[in-house]
């Protein structure tokens, strides 16, 4: 049975949602608390939780598909590939190696 293409909807996520309206507020504490015991946060997580916020969204770039036999046409958004970070991108990759280690 073929499946359907569901389009995700990333801000509807609890992380999106929670990384979106704390993310500076967590900067500023880090900064304040934790930067003298724990040292500065890595560049890579500046760059991952941008990506992130950016997976899935339409606004931050799509492939746009069209079929030439009926003219439908389907927008895929471009994701952040994050593995570990993004439950999404993570997902994906499970299922992936899951596939290549014990193929049906």
């Amino acid at each position: 049975m073929p499946s359907i293409y569901q389009p995700r909807r990333p801000r509807a996520s609890p992380l999106w949602q929670i990384l979106t309206a704390a993310w500076d507020a967590f900067l500023v504490g880090y900064e304040k608390c934790h930067r003298a015991t724990m040292g500065p946060l890595r560049p890579n997580v500046f760059t991952t939780v941008r990506n992130f916020l950016r997976c899935g969204d339409l606004a931050s770039g799509f492939l746009r598909f069209h079929c030439p036999d009926c003219g439908h046409e389907r927008l895929l958004a471009f994701t952040c590939k994050g593995r570990h970070f993004c439950p999404a991108c993570h997902q994906r990759r499970v299922r992936q190696s899951a596939e290549w280690i014990s193929p049906a």
